[in-house]
């Protein structure tokens, strides 16, 4: 069995090259970033979210499911998790079984900083015990 954790971001931190092409998308080492979880049995991706009502350093565990509405426009240039695993899909790509998703709630997702606020720093120990947790209970 294979498993990744991906650690995520907004998008909008890492233009300008998210401007014309999708974070999934995004090359690392000559390899788009969706490439890295084919063949993966389970993949958990840690990531920071902005809710409507969300408390700063809350952290949420999420499912693929909970992603089925982005506040985006449907555009090729900001093609969400669950459309980017869709066309891995119908492209008879691998995919994981099983994808977990831990979510640290930011304040600001379009204030820029090298710094974490306090909120999100306090959260940041409580986050990487809930991945160990999944790995715990994972079969992988």
């Amino acid at each position: 069995m294979k498993a990744l954790i991906l650690a995520a971001g907004y998008a909008t931190r890492l233009y300008p090259l998210t401007i014309d092409t999708p974070k999934s998308l995004l090359k690392i080492k000559n390899r788009p970033i969706l490439d890295y979880i084919v063949d993966c049995d389970e993949v958990i991706i840690i990531d920071a979210i902005q809710t409507v009502n969300g408390q700063a350093g809350a952290i949420y565990r999420l499912a693929l499911d909970d992603f089925r509405v982005t506040k985006h426009t449907p555009s090729a240039h900001d093609v969400d998790l669950p459309t980017a695993l869709e066309i891995g899909k119908i492209l008879n790509m691998k995919l994981p079984g099983k994808i977990s998703i831990v979510a640290i709630e930011i304040p600001d997702a379009y204030e820029f900083s090298n710094d974490l606020t306090p909120s999100v720093q306090a959260a940041v120990p409580l986050a990487a015990q809930m991945v160990k947790d999944i790995l715990a209970k994972s079969q992988v």
